[in-house]
């Protein structure tokens, strides 16, 4: 869906309101790849500034709105799916009596299960992109004698269990994170899983 122009400025400048310093930090290391330039990013002290950069780089635009997207869902976890609900009111007349989402068991455990056999070596980068502190990785070495499987595991447990019943944060945290870690092939299998179950 194509957002008029006067959607998308609004949209925007409710979230550059919005926006706290933790906030920004975590959407500049977001986007950082895709922007590419550890000088440009270091200027960037406020929302409205690297929203201009999004702009500038063709990332952000009342075209494409997977970027405004991304944002909203790591900026207002809990909103998104009532944003989700406005513009889609159709879609969603059918679950009307349905508080929450619909967990698709299947697709976590078949997400889980590509994770957990191929991060290999790189689950610490991983895990790190996840937001686990190093005291807690040397606790789950400890406490799984390091068993990479299980370790991972439980990392996904706690991930899914943290962005629970936003099923869109869940999947842009842990495509975002095998990227960080190096292993876009992952997250690229990630997203051909995602893509089958939504067909």
């Amino acid at each position: 869906m194509v957002l008029s122009v006067t959607e998308y400025t609004k949209i925007c400048t409710e979230l550059c309101n919005e926006i706290t310093r933790s906030q920004l930090e975590m959407l500049k290391n977001h986007f950082r790849l895709k922007i590419n330039s550890r000088r440009t990013l270091s200027r960037i002290d406020t929302a409205r500034g690297l929203f201009r950069l999004l702009e500038k780089r063709d990332l952000l635009c009342p075209e494409n709105e997977t970027t405004l997207n991304e944002i909203r869902c790591l900026v207002k976890p809990n909103n998104f799916k009532t944003q989700e609900t406005i513009q889609h009111p159709i879609d969603n007349r059918l679950h009307s009596t349905r508080v929450l989402p619909s967990v698709p068991r299947s697709l976590i455990e078949k997400v889980n299960t590509v994770i957990r056999s191929e991060i290999g070596a790189k689950w610490k980068e991983f895990a790190r992109a996840l937001s686990i502190t190093e005291g807690y990785i040397d606790r789950l070495e400890s406490q799984h004698r390091g068993n990479i499987s299980d370790m991972v595991q439980e990392i996904l447990t706690f991930e899914h269990e943290r962005d629970f019943p936003n099923m869109d944060l869940w999947q842009i945290r842990l495509k975002h994170a095998l990227e960080e870690a190096r292993r876009k092939d992952l997250s690229r299998k990630i997203d051909n899983i995602l893509i089958l179950n939504s067909i």
